[in-house]
């Protein structure tokens, strides 16, 4: 298999995810960078409460915690669906016939429920792995070995 120049290659995690398109011809891989987002998801406590709140029940001295909201999770499930919703654009324009996704498997589970089956379909590759801080360089060699 070979990475087309109609291929959208997306690396995403929780609050950061980049776009590249392929370049290259004849099999070669050379990635353009094509759209960046990301967000600041800052730590859970610094978002709200630190603390369960208590309920009581309404006989006797039963107590029992809430469970504590964990807003960073939440912020990351918002930011893939932009994210989810951003790549759906892409592919709707025409100029992308595949998709390669580079998360890590959380971010990948999580995308891949908000992906519409069209464009689930056009999925060529998947791998596993953060691969956000990695040079440009070494995905267009991780890419070249992973194809062949």
């Amino acid at each position: 298999m070979r990475l087309s120049a109609e291929t959208l290659l997306v690396l995403a995690d929780g609050s950061k995810a980049v776009f590249f398109r392929n370049q290259g011809f004849n099999g070669q891989v050379r990635l353009k960078q094509l759209q960046r987002f990301g967000i600041e998801n800052l730590a859970s406590h610094e978002m709200g409460w630190d603390r369960a709140g208590r309920a009581f029940a309404p006989v006797g001295a039963r107590r029992s915690a809430y469970e504590i909201p964990d807003f960073h999770e939440a912020e990351e499930a918002r930011f893939l669906e932009d994210i989810a919703q951003a790549i759906e654009g892409e592919m709707s324009q025409g100029q992308f016939f595949k998709l390669v996704i580079m998360a890590p498997p959380r971010a990948l589970g999580l995308l891949r429920e908000l992906l519409s089956s069209d464009t689930l379909d056009k999925v060529s590759l998947v791998l596993p792995k953060d691969y956000l801080n990695t040079p440009i360089s070494d995905l267009e060699e991780i890419l070249t070995r992973g194809l062949h």
